[in-house]
């Protein structure tokens, strides 16, 4: 192989060491004043053994010294650049190998500080993924050889093996930098999360259309941005889902309001919504709540392509609240599941999608039923689909609900509040078991 005669141009070769992309990305290995690792002193061993050289290193290459991440053969973890061979690997971007240094010398006595002088030395730039070169994985002999192709490819192999490992830590600093962004994005995005929760209420008050169109875009935006968050939990697991805020709450409330959002949302009229006049107070974040009443009612809709039948019910069943989604479309046991997973990681538990949505599905009788904690879900030809969530009721003497968004809020005046007929502008509410025009 020939060799490139860069001693010759000296600050070519510095420009090349000292590219500051090029050390930013060494750095970030965290490989420099690493101890040993058995991962890249195999390859060494490898290295020497296969090419029958004294020396084998990984060479890192700094800006002013050359660290051997792994050696065979050499008595120090570390030399300066003026006795270094792989610095010119680095420049010149192409392997290097020198047959006899004594006959064609590029500069000084050889690298590494070897514990017997170099004569012979073949070196293979370390490129990662992104194209940076770090060092070189080379070998030194201290008798002048020839270095032909099937030792070349050796060489190539075994650089290849260590890049593969040093761009597999790159990841993992990625993964980490991610980490660490998607940390510090979650208390924000929680509190715009209930400023905006806050204007909708406020927005639903106006009865302006389209300031309720508007407001429901938005807030589709900022569930669009918790669920990238939600991704980044699925690669970097220590990412905290967005905290939930539990509070005593009349499920009534949440609920109303979430069909409301939905009517909006879908551009539709047709919800049926029969809810008992009886309270119904439940420990539970009502705004994840009501969120995620609103995406599943909008998915039930998109699904039934307008066909009518859909039903929402809330009732007092002994010691639980239920509440029961009914739509008149069969929906796919895949948008089952990720309704299913969505609703609970919102409202619960902060389950990761992807990973294990924890949602088991069995058949029953010609109909496909999920099920996913206190969420269940059955569909049938002819029957459409149902959703059904069960929560335990709070006893009477629990403190007052702090859900503060009042029937006012659900789009009720203080008429139907108190179980009297009453009217706004989106048509009549009526509580009791009752037809709720949404």
């Amino acid at each position: 192989m020939s060799v490139t005669r860069l001693e010759d141009d000296a600050p070519a070769v510095r420009a090349a060491v000292e590219d500051p992309t090029r050390l930013e990305e060494l750095v970030r290995t965290r490989l420099l004043d690493s101890p040993r690792e058995e991962a890249f002193d195999r390859l060494t061993r490898l290295a020497a053994r296969l090419l029958d050289t004294p020396i084998a290193l990984v060479s890192l290459v700094d800006q002013n010294r050359q660290f051997f991440k792994s050696s065979v053969g050499a008595n120090r973890r570390e030399t300066s650049l003026e006795h270094s061979y792989c610095k010119y690997v680095v420049a010149n971007r192409e392997p290097l190998a020198i047959e006899d240094a004594w006959i064609e010398p590029l500069q000084g006595d050889g690298p590494a500080g070897a514990t017997t002088v170099l004569k012979a030395y073949a070196g293979i730039p370390l490129v990662t993924s992104k194209g940076h070169i770090l060092g070189a994985f080379c070998v030194v002999d201290n008798h002048g050889r020839t270095w032909d192709e099937a030792d070349l490819a050796v060489l190539r192999d075994l650089a290849a093996m260590v890049v593969t490992e040093i761009d597999y830590r790159l990841k993992l600093q990625d993964v980490e930098e991610l980490t660490a962004i998607g940390g510090r994005l979650v208390e924000p995005l929680r509190g715009l999360s209930n400023h905006l929760g806050s204007l909708v209420r406020l927005v639903n008050e106006s009865k302006d259309p389209r300031l309720e169109h508007f407001a429901m875009l938005a807030d589709a935006r900022i569930r669009g941005v918790e669920s990238v968050l939600h991704e980044l939990q699925a690669i970097a697991p220590t990412i905290a889902a967005p905290a939930a805020s539990r509070g005593v709450t009349d499920l009534a409330r949440p609920v109303l309001r979430a069909i409301k959002a939905a009517r909006v949302a879908s551009g539709t009229r047709d919800v049926r919504t029969d809810v008992e006049d009886v309270p119904m107070r439940v420990s539970v974040d009502s705004w994840a709540l009501e969120q995620s009443v609103t995406h599943l009612i909008v998915a039930g809709v998109h699904h039934s392509s307008g066909a009518p039948g859909f039903h929402v019910a809330l009732r007092r069943c002994g010691g639980e609240a239920e509440l029961e989604v009914s739509a008149p479309a069969v929906i796919p046991p895949g948008d089952v599941a990720r309704l299913l997973s969505r609703f609970h990681r919102t409202t619960w538990q902060g389950v990761v999608p992807g990973r294990d949505t924890g949602v088991r599905f069995r058949s029953n009788r010609g109909a496909l039923e999920a099920e996913y904690g206190p969420l269940r879900a059955r569909s049938a030809a002819g029957e459409g689909t149902v959703f059904t969530l069960r929560l335990p009721l709070l006893p009477d003497d629990v403190g007052p609900a702090n859900d503060q968004a009042g029937a006012d809020d659900a789009g009720l005046d203080s008429g139907a509040a108190a179980g009297n007929d009453g009217q706004d502008a989106s048509g009549p509410h009526r509580l009791g078991v009752s037809t709720f025009e949404a």
